[in-house]
């Protein structure tokens, strides 16, 4: 009996941790993020308000705010009420933001696009933008696609 709990602890306690590697990588923060912003499209329907998503800052100080409009429809928005922040893992990097959907390889020119403010709007259509991301010694990349039309995005393992 104690065998078996203490195997039963032993699996959970790997499966924690390569969940955790997997997040301090460069695809799995870019899954992350592209995961925030389908979050993000999705409660803009859900509430009705326009939501926008900012990359700002730069090295450790890099962030990405996630904030809701106070009112509710399609108007403009003057005010916003933050919902939470996302920081890159130690060593993983944000290195540009185009705004623009790109499908194809190449691009990502450092520190171009920064900051960038995506919106997310009720009707289910947002700001189109490919986000590179990359770690510091430039030997894993990935890139974030987010489609205008449906907000929809996709993680390329490449530029």
């Amino acid at each position: 009996m104690v065998v078996a709990i203490i195997g039963i602890i032993s699996a959970i306690a790997a499966f924690s941790i390569r969940q955790t590697e997997y997040a301090g990588t460069v695809h799995g923060f870019a899954a992350e993020v592209a995961a925030e912003l389908d979050a993000a499209a999705a409660s803009a329907v859900g509430t009705r308000r326009i939501h926008q998503v900012t990359f700002t800052g730069a090295g450790t100080d890099y962030r990405i705010e996630i904030d809701r409009c106070q009112t509710v429809g399609m108007g403009a928005c003057a005010l916003f009420d933050p919902v939470r922040q996302l920081y890159p893992p130690r060593k993983v990097q944000v290195n540009a933001i185009d705004l623009g959907v790109q499908d194809v390889t190449g691009g990502g020119n450092p520190g171009t696009g920064v900051p960038s403010t995506l919106f997310f709007s009720p009707d289910g259509s947002s700001t189109g933008a490919t986000i590179y991301i990359h770690d510091q010694a430039d030997r894993r990349r990935a890139r974030v696609a987010v489609y205008p039309i449906t907000s929809s995005t996709h993680v390329f393992d490449h530029w």
